[in-house]
């Protein structure tokens, strides 16, 4: 159904193409328009052939740098199956510290169960961008539509590499609780968690609306 679509719209952008350049002068600017749209229908044509392969590409890449840090943890003795990342159970501690590593559980547990709502969202949105895939695609063929595709990509984009931006962010907390950090600083990093992912969402200029989805819970 979306190649019979795309090869009706493919026609009409050729046709609609074609009457403005016959209303208008055959030199400069017109033809310099003409030469961007030929691009841009030979790379609609090209990202709605090539779209599954465009999109396992991207959730494979995903799924390599979410793995990678996976084994730096584990390279680095962090049980990523273990009841809690941030504290670590010690038969030796005393009252007081057993009380603050079950707060540091607790905090931990409070932010799993965030990042869960945020997880069940972010497979709802993917669904529909990548429905949205094939009308970005389309969006190529014609001058005033073609906006919407950076808008697409940079949404995909953040979605899907949401994750690999929380396995960045998860290392670096992993790592300085590793170093003996107080129970305040492990919360304060947690409280951090959200909108650090944000922030390099911003840097990177992809879509974050996890992030604000995040930020609103």
């Amino acid at each position: 159904m979306f190649s019979a679509i795309s090869v009706t719209l493919l026609v009409l952008a050729m046709m609609f193409s074609g009457l403005k350049l016959g209303f208008s002068v055959v030199k400069g600017r017109a033809m310099a328009e003409f030469g961007e749209d030929m691009k841009m229908w030979f790379l609609a044509v090209l990202f709605i052939g090539g779209y599954g392969i465009f999109t396992n590409m991207i959730f494979q890449l995903n799924a390599a740098v979410v793995l990678s840090f996976k084994d730096l943890l584990e390279s680095n003795g962090v049980k990523v199956d273990s009841f809690s990342i941030m504290a670590a159970w010690d038969p030796s501690l005393d009252l007081i510290s057993i009380a603050s590593m079950l707060l540091a559980v607790l905090g931990e547990w409070i932010l799993a169960l965030i990042l869960n709502f945020i997880y069940i969202a972010r497979k709802v949105v993917i669904l529909v961008l990548l429905v949205l895939g094939f009308v970005a695609g389309y969006s190529l063929l014609f001058t005033k539509t073609r906006p919407f595709f950076g808008t697409w990509l940079k949404e995909i984009l953040g979605n899907v590499f949401l994750q690999s931006i929380h396995a960045l962010i998860l290392y670096g907390m992993a790592m300085f609780a590793a170093t003996g950090a107080g129970v305040f600083y492990k919360l304060g990093l947690m409280m951090m968690f959200i909108p650090l992912t944000g922030m390099i969402s911003k840097w990177l200029q992809i879509g974050d609306s996890s992030s604000k989805l995040g930020s609103s819970m």
